[in-house]
This record gives structure tokens, C-alpha cells and sequence, in this order.
């Protein structure tokens, strides 16, 4: 993807706040035996209401078969507040229809800060921006959080979520934040989430930076994917007619700075031998991921046509459409055909670089890599940071094979309030 290709369709406006909230039913799900299976009911929802309970296996959403969790969260989510989603379950054998009337969800409160919600558009379509003011102060600076890469919503986050943590932390320190939900999640457009492009992606980010142009000191922090999109989202001017925000610094944690190529492959390596694979379990491994790359990334053959050809990848793309996180295998395409290390030379700001030592998704060497190269194009401008005992998610664990443990476990970890102090700092030592 050249570098037009993200700023290709970019026009943006912050608009008055007539988004319509999305619905909320109150139902916890998970899988079991390739069964999307109700886990748990938030009390007082229409879920429970409609006498849903732990246990009901989901059949159908809205008459179309629901082969996974991604699948039922990200089409129930498209609902808005006062719509009816028509659900098909089971019980013991007993199949029900229900039409289930959706609440809108909660907007977020906090006893330390005031949530604003707002609206930005991008290419057409209109994303939700939340930005959050610590109570009786007058912010010292604003924080945009820009999210990993999976198709989940930031909006509201729930008690036990490192995001929420972070941000009361800041709003306690005096800082002010700002998040935008992605292409087709929680109140967004732009979606579905899993067929929205990179560009996509990176322009809507764009537009809610540029929607606090009038603060004074306005940092970024890319979290994970966030922080590959950093750069990207920041480096190219706004159309004409719009101002860019002044920004003052980008802190990343979590992120690669190599190709996507390289990443995938270093990356499926070190979880290997975290898992305790054999060596030559991990060689022949190897191979077989050398030789998808090579197809899918320098070759940019389709995911379904790779899949469709070559047995030996079907069982890794079920669907064969969706190659990770829940996005579609040209999202990664797109992101590997990113000139990284150009877009990083034109930011002209300051860098905080954070490895958590316990990431296993992430190596310490792609942080230090980013600032090693900062650093050669404006000397003493970026600074690289460990952190021992902090995971991927910002929790603590012991060590990435803890953390390689507690995957997939939603809420389960204890959040680690040093990422908060570095950013407290970085901001606070380049504020004017």
C-alpha cells in the first residue's frame, strides 16, 4: 500500500453528537464445542429479562447461522438502542425464538473524570470519540489512546479493564484523554470491524486527533497495533481547510517497528518455544509459515485462494477470510506494504518507547529498534524503556510464559500503574 492509499479518501469534521448509541442485550458469551454458548447475563438486561440463562446454546442472529463469539458480538453490536435482534437458542434440546427489544448502552461516568462523547467523520462516515476531563482540574495535557487491533469496542470499558484503569489513573494526575472506536464498533461506522480496511482504520484515528486541534498539548500513545499506526496517523497533513493538532510527543507499547512479515515470523517463533514445542517441531513449523508469507505477503495471493490450494493451511483460517484478531487477511497486507521507518522520519516529535517484559506478543528489540532510529534522524529525541513484571495487556505477570497462560482469560489480571507514571512523565516533561 503506497502512502496515498491512507490518505487517499481523508476528509473529516467533528460534528454535533448524533450518532445513535448501540444496543445492549446482557449477554456473555463463549465457545464450547464450536458452540457460541451463553456464559453468563448482566443483571437487570433484556437478556435476562427474556428469561435467557447460562448455558442456552445460540443457533441463529437475525435468521443467519452464528458460527463463533466474533461473529455474534460483531452483528448484535451493529443494533442499535430500541431495535429488536431476533435470536434462535437451544435448552437441553428445546429449540426458542426470542425477540429481544436492545437497551442502549451506558454512557461512561466515573467518580475522578467527566466523559464527553462526541462525533468525527471520515470518509464519509461517522466515528465516536469519547474524551474524558479530570474532575475540578484544568488539564495539564490531552492523551489520545489509539487501541490494539482487535474489533472491540473502548467505549465505557468495564471495571478490571487496563484501559479504564489507565485513563482514571491520568485523570487522577490531571491529564485528559481521547478514544475513538473503530470502523463498525460500538456506536461507529465504517464497519463491519473485520472487513474494514488499514486505510480505513488509520483515517478515522486521524480525524479524531485532528478534533482537538484547539488544545494546547496533545500527545499519542499507540497501544500494540496503535502503535504501528502511529506514525501514519500523524505524519501527513490534513486536507485543506483543517489544522492539525499541535502534537507534542507519541508514546508506543507493544509494537512492532520491522515489516509484518518479519514480525509474524519472530513472532509465531518465540510463542513456540514458550509453549515448549520441540526443535524440530519448530523447524517444520518454520517452513510452513516461510512458505504462507511468501505467498500471502510478497505474492499477494487472497487468503481464501491460499487456503482453497493448500491443504495444510485450512485448519489455521477456518473461514478462510480471517487471518488474525478478527480482521481479514488484506488488512495485513496492506499494513506490511507500509514504508514503517519513513513514516516514523516525518513525525518530527519526541518518542517513548515501552516494552513490557512479559509481552509475549511483542520483543524488546522492535522498541529499540524504533528508538535507535528516532534517534539517528533527531539525536536525543527518543528514549526506550523495559519494564520488568508488565504483560502485553498492561497486567503484571511473572514472566511472557504467565501472561501466554492467562490468554483469552477477559478481565482476569491486575493492571500495572507504571505505563501511567512513564506517561504522566513524558507528557509532563514536553508540555509548554
Amino acid at each position: 500500500m503506497k502512502k496515498l492509499l491512507v490518505v487517499l479518501l481523508l476528509s473529516f469534521t467533528a460534528s454535533a453528537d448524533d450518532l445513535p448509541r448501540r444496543g445492549m442485550a446482557g449477554l456473555m458469551v463463549g465457545m464450547e464445542d464450536d458452540r457460541v454458548v451463553v456464559r453468563n447475563l448482566i443483571p437487570g438486561l433484556p437478556a435476562e429479562k427474556a428469561g435467557f440463562q447460562a448455558g442456552d446454546v445460540i443457533v441463529t442472529l437475525d435468521g443467519a447461522p452464528v458460527p463463533s463469539t466474533q461473529d455474534f458480538t460483531s452483528r448484535l453490536g451493529r443494533h442499535k438502542g430500541g431495535e429488536t435482534a431476533t435470536i434462535e437458542s437451544t435448552r437441553g434440546g428445546t429449540k426458542k425464538t426470542t425477540a429481544l427489544q436492545l437497551q442502549e448502552w451506558p454512557r461512561e461516568t466515573s467518580a475522578v473524570y467527566d466523559a464527553t462523547y462526541g462525533t468525527v467523520t471520515a470518509d464519509g462516515n461517522r466515528y465516536r470519540t469519547i474524551v474524558t476531563t479530570p474532575k475540578g482540574k484544568a488539564p495539564i495535557a490531552t492523551l489520545f489512546i489509539v487501541q490494539g487491533v482487535g474489533c472491540g469496542s473502548i467505549d465505557n470499558p468495564p471495571p478490571g479493564s487496563a484501559y479504564r484503569a489507565l485513563i482514571e489513573s491520568l485523570s487522577r494526575r490531571g491529564f485528559a484523554t481521547l478514544r475513538v472506536d473503530k470502523p463498525g464498533m460500538g456506536d461507529s461506522e465504517g464497519g463491519p470491524c473485520a472487513t474494514a480496511s488499514f486505510a480505513t482504520e488509520v483515517n478515522a484515528y486521524r480525524a479524531a486527533l485532528a478534533s482537538v486541534k484547539e488544545r494546547k498539548n496533545v500527545f499519542l500513545f499507540g497501544h500494540s497495533m496503535g502503535g504501528i499506526m502511529a506514525p501514519l496517523i500523524v505524519e501527513t497533513a490534513p486536507p485543506s481547510g483543517a489544522e492539525a493538532a499541535p502534537l507534542r510527543g507519541i508514546a508506543v507499547y507493544g509494537m512492532a517497528s520491522s515489516t509484518w512479515l518479519q514480525y509474524s515470523l519472530e513472532n509465531q517463533r518465540r510463542q513456540a518455544r514458550l509453549r515448549g514445542e520441540a526443535f524440530e517441531t519448530i523447524d517444520a513449523d518454520d517452513r510452513l509459515a516461510e512458505k504462507f508469507v511468501s505467498l500471502f505477503y510478497v505474492q499477494k495471493q487472497p487468503l481464501e485462494k491460499i487456503v482453497a490450494e493448500h491443504a495444510e493451511y485450512r485448519q489455521s483460517f477456518g473461514d478462510g477470510k480471517t487471518l488474525a484478531a478478527g480482521k481479514s487477511g488484506k488488512y495485513f497486507q496492506d499494513l506490511y506494504d507500509v514504508p514503517l521507518m519513513k513514516s516514523w522520519k516525518s513525525t518530527n516529535a519526541p518518542v517513548l518507547a515501552v516494552w513490557g517484559a512479559s509481552d509475549f506478543l511483542t520483543d524488546g528489540t522492535e522498541h529499540e529498534w524504533l528508538a535507535a532510529a528516532v534517534n539517528s534522524w533527531r539525536p536525543g529525541t527518543a528514549k526506550y524503556v523495559k519494564l520488568d513484571g508488565i504483560d502485553h495487556w498492561l497486567f503484571k505477570a511473572a514472566d511472557q510464559r504467565a501472561s501466554m497462560d492467562r490468554e483469552g482469560k477477559d478481565g482476569e489480571g491486575e493492571y500495572d500503574d507504571r505505563i501511567a507514571d512513564l506517561l504522566a512523565a513524558f507528557m509532563t516533561e514536553h508540555s509548554k
